[in-house]
């Protein structure tokens, strides 16, 4: 039997089971892409160019030169840096994402039925800004493990947590919220516009004989929304990522020059001075690959995992 989809504009699923099937998603992408991750992280945190024009101080010279040279001197496994606490924040905030979510669009939709793209990109960036300031300090955590090489600088989660009390406070484990709030918020809204939109356009092009729910169509929504929501949004990403690695100089030293930054705007200005405005989109070639796959697999999970979970109740 053929695997079908349920539209996120038909579906009004029960918050439980929108974060179950937000938390199994999360998982899911989290599982299938965390070595592009880590990879981007290290890309973005990079001050020197990404290229060969300065190659005697570059660590890194693009996407595939980073991991080789991850591999080659940290091992294939620390592609999978903070992989821990990366499902952590992954599973975290699938579920807080989509529970806020289901309950934001079927509210959204009934109130502008006229506007159904409007309704899903208001209701993806409300589910973003939640789940982002919930989990802002497992992304902190989750960034710092996967930009720290060898020898580590933190052992656990534990102890990143205790070592970050201690020695930065509470504030440092929000580091980078104003931009990630911004980032995400506009991300999850611009995302979640795209796939519905994309959808449709979907449907309008398939054969008459093509099953307009199939896993494909959503597949395929979610790889071009996730993909264009990424990039149009990336600089915003950067910021976060230089911004929650301060107070982190000690390990990030030989991974080449380190900068300080006051604030978010003092951030963009000094990037854009001393690296142009293509520092801005540093890490974006695996960025863009795995946010692309990431929503894919987040958007077909997700509606499998509530069809599983519809067709359990009405048998049991």
């Amino acid at each position: 039997m053929a695997l079908q989809t349920i539209t996120m504009v038909e579906s009004k699923p029960p918050r439980h089971d929108a974060a179950i099937a937000g938390a199994t998603a999360g998982f899911i992408a989290r599982a299938a892409t965390s070595p592009l991750d880590v990879i981007k992280i290290r890309m973005q945190l990079q001050l020197e160019p990404l290229d060969d024009s300065m190659r005697h101080v570059s660590k890194y010279r693009g996407a595939w030169h980073c991991t080789r040279t991850i591999v080659a001197e940290e091992g294939i496994r620390a592609l999978w840096k903070g992989h821990v606490l990366g499902q952590t924040l992954s599973i975290s905030f699938g579920a807080a994402q989509f529970a806020a979510y289901s309950r934001a669009r079927g509210w959204l939709h009934s109130t502008f039925p006229e506007h159904p793209v409007l309704a899903e990109a208001v209701a993806g960036g409300w589910a973003g800004a939640f789940a982002s300031a919930l989990c802002h300090p497992l992304d902190v955590l989750r960034t710092r493990f996967a930009a720290q090489g060898e020898p580590r600088h933190y052992y656990s989660m534990v102890h990143a947590a205790a070592a970050m009390a201690r020695h930065e406070g509470v504030a440092g484990f929000y580091r980078g919220l104003l931009p990630n709030l911004l980032g995400v918020t506009s991300n999850m809204a611009l995302t979640f516009a795209y796939y519905d939109l994309f959808k449709a356009t979907l449907r309008t092009l398939a054969p008459p004989t093509t099953n307009p729910t199939a896993v494909s169509e959503s597949a395929l929504a979610g790889l071009l929304a996730g993909a264009l929501g990424k990039l149009t949004l990336m600089p915003l990403d950067t910021i976060k990522k230089r911004l929650q690695v301060q107070g982190f100089e000690a390990a990030r030293r030989p991974f080449g020059q380190q900068q300080g930054y006051q604030g978010s705007l003092h951030c963009f200005r000094e990037v854009v001075t001393t690296e142009g405005l293509l520092g801005l989109y540093k890490g974006a070639s695996p960025a863009v690959v795995k946010s692309g796959l990431s929503a894919a697999l987040t958007f077909v999970v997700y509606e499998q995992v509530l069809l599983a979970l519809a067709a359990w109740r009405s048998s049991s």
